[in-house]
């Protein structure tokens, strides 16, 4: 089979879809630079907010020299804390006519076409803390092959499997038994997503968050009206 060809056009609706998701999610607005894509300022937050998407398939790259930009910006000045938000969306594989594998995005080519398709197949939302991705350098790998379009930037990849092993045993396992310093919280999220007048998504999904117990209670009271959110059983 050929190497596959990443279409740029089709990485920025993706990553676009994401963005305005978050900000429905959120009582947020829009980073004016690079000190993340959100900011939560709200009754003095200094929240930051990071927006990466990944199918259940493969890792999420969270590139290096983000993460220490985003660490150092986030100790006081001028944000208090950090938080990524990794969407991740099941993206089944099926077989063309030519018996060739493909995701099941790969079929879509439009706008609307692909962001009905996100839509429909979100499952997760994990918010990960600051101090919680250093301890995942331990247990992921670095590469510099990962990210689409810009080979040769070193990134930490995640898959989601070990993001919901966070949920359970495997916060304690990755904290070094000092499960005091961190809590996770699971949620279930409906809403009615309308990224513009002529485009309406009802969607389910769940919303993980993991971080220290501060900074997770924090950002937890900052979800928007918009989204029905509710503890997970």
């Amino acid at each position: 089979m050929p190497r596959k060809k990443y279409d740029s056009k089709k990485v920025n609706i993706v990553g676009r879809f994401f963005e305005d998701l978050a900000e429905a999610i959120f009582i947020c607005e829009r980073s004016p630079n690079d000190e993340g894509d959100f900011h939560i300022w709200k009754d003095g937050a200094g929240i930051g907010l990071e927006v990466k998407g990944s199918d259940n398939k493969h890792e999420f790259r969270l590139p290096l020299h983000q993460i220490e930009f985003f660490k150092n910006i986030s100790e006081g000045f001028p944000l208090n804390s950090f938080f990524f938000m990794l969407f991740s969306y099941h993206n089944p594989i099926i077989k063309t006519d030519s018996g060739y594998e493909i995701t099941s995005l790969s079929q879509h080519k439009k706008k609307l076409a692909i962001r009905r398709f996100l839509a429909a197949n979100m499952e997760t939302l994990f918010i990960i803390d600051m101090a919680v991705i250093d301890l995942l350098f331990a247990v992921c790998r670095i590469s510099d092959k990962s990210i689409p379009l810009h080979r040769g930037v070193k990134s930490l990849n995640i898959r989601p499997r070990l993001l919901r092993s966070l949920t359970g045993e495997g916060l304690t396992v990755l904290s070094g038994g000092n499960i005091k310093k961190f809590i996770s919280r699971s949620f279930v999220c409906e809403m009615k997503f309308r990224p513009d007048l002529l485009e309406s998504h009802i969607m389910k999904f769940s919303i993980v968050f993991v971080g220290r117990p501060k900074e997770v209670e924090g950002v937890v009271k900052f979800l928007s009206p918009r989204a029905l959110v509710t503890p997970k059983a």
